[in-house]
């Protein structure tokens, strides 16, 4: 594949392949890269416009929105959305759909001005709404006019205030404690949503017309062919590791997600508190089987064995250590000098775990991100390839010639400790996958898979070890926003990182867990923890995690990539693979429009294809059968739901 060019506004380019078509934006702004012809495959002109934006009788936006946006934020915040009146209207009501509180709600209409807004009329109090949408009568009728630009605004006391809302508008906030409303307002700052929030003549709900659905057209050629995937699972911690209590969650990831890959976290990477001996090519044996038969290394052994006893063997178990290490180390900075006795301590555990326990697994990332303090040992370049080698020679000397590394795991770009490595052939015998970091949208996979290319190792693979969407404050005991675009979303960013060449990926994180080297709880996990405090802990499956699930359970090892080229707008992900021994096909995507999108393509060089089925997971169902699709010559056209996550199978089999 060519190397990505940057959109900026709207450009048609001609390229070989697609497998991402938006720009996505979160808590952090990223601009994606679009590949290949960016077109509309229906007439513009045959379009319909959108119900919730044109219609007589009503100024504002009658969607059920795809999030929903706090109000309150160390107190109460005057939100209004900005709307152009398409026709005259007498306005009598406001309608908006807002979160369930135990306070107010009220809502009121502003002219846009050129620098402010100016109030025209406000609404009646709502108190104590339900969750969905309420009328907010007007204390009189305003006339709204044609063409101009108004501002509907909403307010309350409440600190759980929220409203529904969609992307692909403007809303503006002004920092005001609840009361009257004042007659002039000038907004400090604001958004790209567009709250579900409307004015109207008429005080009864009006409903959104129906949308006709767009269309996407693709090809998908069996006989181009790019990576092959290793497989998908998630960071977990040995700490939180209780089998009465998370064998239900490992039994989730495993069995209805189809994980096959975990990476298992041990912190901090300080147990060795005191020096073994003074020669770190001789193992002090009493010393470290005291320290391996405690009741710290007993949960991680349990639970590795856990893994085992699920069919998690070989590659599909990464051990990873992280946090600082011992004092006489350095702490949360390895003293130059001393890598030989690091890798003396790393080498043991190892050691142990395969010899004493007949511990099944292969790989191991030795020390998380080193470009960082906290995260792990920090080392500088140099430094970490030195470590590295000085760890290879200590696992080939112990006779573990078979446990390969993962590396750099570098929490920024890892370009300057990369370039290190491929210096050393002792440590890149020993490598066995590149491991990089993303909280963006394929930004380091996008680096990686321009390494590889420019390096003398393009025969190797890399694998996404951590991934997600950002959620801050997670990992400092606060808990995030865990609805359906979070989730969506993080099964977009895992569908780009594979779009950019990556063979594995390994969500952070799969449970929420206690961390020694953050101090605190972690809320990362597409499965959480119900209450942290409670003496039996209990947990519960988030969107993230079944987003993700309806990827990975139908993606399997072996499957290789091919290439789809086409029109995917307005899907923002489309990627398809095929496993020849299987003899199965998979597409994989998501919709995020908030309408259905009818997907037409052709398959080439893809064999026995009689049928297709349709599978999708949205905010409201899970893992859903969308139904079976007939590929009559060669071809096929499928409906998909609107705002989903999605998967089209077939088999040479179902012939």
């Amino acid at each position: 594949m060519q190397s990505p060019l940057t959109i900026v506004g709207l450009l048609v380019l001609a390229a070989q392949s697609i497998c991402a078509a938006e720009t996505l934006r979160y808590a952090t702004t990223v601009q994606h890269t679009r590949r290949g012809e960016v077109r509309l495959a229906a007439d513009p002109a045959k379009v319909r416009p959108r119900a919730n934006l044109v219609r007589p009788g009503f100024i504002g936006n009658l969607g059920e929105g795809s999030t929903t946006d706090t109000i309150w934020n160390n107190g109460a915040w005057i939100n209004a959305s900005g709307f152009k009146a398409d026709t005259d209207i007498n306005a009598t009501t406001i309608w908006a759909k807002v979160g369930q509180v135990a306070g107010t709600y009220q809502c009121a209409i502003y002219l846009a001005q050129e620098d402010d807004a100016k109030l025209l009329q406000a609404t009646a109090a709502v108190a104590k709404p339900t969750d969905g949408w309420h009328p907010f009568p007007l204390t009189s009728p305003v006339a709204l006019k044609k063409d101009q630009r108004y501002w509907l605004a909403i307010w309350s006391d409440d600190p759980k205030a929220r409203v529904y809302a969609d992307e692909g508008g403007t809303t503006k906030w002004a920092r005001q404690d609840f009361g009257a409303w004042p007659t002039a307002l000038k907004f400090a700052d604001g958004n790209n949503l567009r709250f579900s929030i409307y004015a109207a003549s008429s005080p009864e709900r009006i409903l959104p017309l129906p949308l006709p659905p767009k269309a996407a057209s693709i090809t998908v050629d069996g006989g181009k062919t790019l990576q092959t995937v290793a497989g998908f699972g998630a960071n977990v911690n040995y700490l939180g590791w209780n089998e009465k209590e998370l064998q239900s969650v490992l039994n989730w990831m495993v069995d209805d997600a189809g994980w096959t890959h975990f990476r298992v976290a041990f912190d901090n990477a300080d147990w060795e508190t005191v020096n073994d001996n003074d020669d770190p090519k001789v193992m002090a044996a009493a010393a470290y089987q005291k320290i391996y038969n405690s009741p710290r290394f007993a949960r991680l052994w349990d639970f590795l064995a856990a893994l085992n006893r699920k069919g998690i063997k070989g590659e599909g178990i990464t051990l990873c250590f992280m946090g600082w290490g011992p004092e006489w180390l350095g702490g949360e900075v390895l003293t130059p000098g001393l890598e030989e006795e690091w890798a003396e301590m790393v080498a043991s555990a190892v050691l142990h775990a395969r010899r004493e326990r007949k511990l099944d697994f292969q790989l191991l990332a030795p020390t998380n991100e080193p470009d960082v303090r906290r995260e792990g040992i920090h080392m500088p370049p140099v430094q970490y390839v030195l470590a590295l080698r000085k760890l290879a020679q200590q696992l080939d000397a112990c006779g573990l010639n078979d446990i390969r590394l993962v590396a750099p795991d570098t929490a920024g770009p890892g370009g300057a400790y990369k370039a290190a490595m491929v210096a050393d052939p002792v440590v890149m015998a020993k490598l066995a996958h590149w491991g990089d970091h993303d909280y963006s949208l394929g930004g380091a996979s996008r680096g990686s898979a321009d390494f590889i290319r420019q390096s003398r190792f393009s025969n190797l693979d890399f694998w996404m070890t951590e991934f997600n969407v950002l959620c801050h404050g997670c990992n400092d005991g606060r808990r995030g926003t865990y609805d359906w675009k979070y989730g969506r979303g993080t099964a977009q960013y895992l569908l780009e990182h594979l779009c950019n060449g990556a063979t594995a990926a390994q969500v952070w994180e799969g449970y929420d867990s206690y961390y020694a080297h953050h101090k605190a709880w972690g809320f990362w996990g597409v499965i959480g923890l119900d209450d942290e405090k409670a003496p039996s802990k209990t947990y519960s499956p988030r969107p993230s995690f079944h987003a993700l699930a309806q990827l990975t359970k139908y993606l399997r090892p072996g499957a290789r990539r091919i290439e789809v080229a086409g029109a995917i707008e307005p899907l923002s992900h489309l990627l398809a693979f095929h496993d020849s021994k299987a003899r199965s096909f998979t597409l994989l995507g998501v919709n995020p429009a908030p309408n259905p999108v009818m997907l037409g393509g052709a398959l080439e060089s893809l064999p026995g294809l009689a049928q297709l089925e349709l599978h999708f997971t949205s905010a409201s169902t899970n893992l859903a059968s969308g139904g079976k699709y007939p590929v009559v010559n060669h071809a096929f056209s499928i409906t998909i739901p609107a705002d989903c996550v999605f998967a089209v199978t077939g088999s040479a089999a179902d012939r």
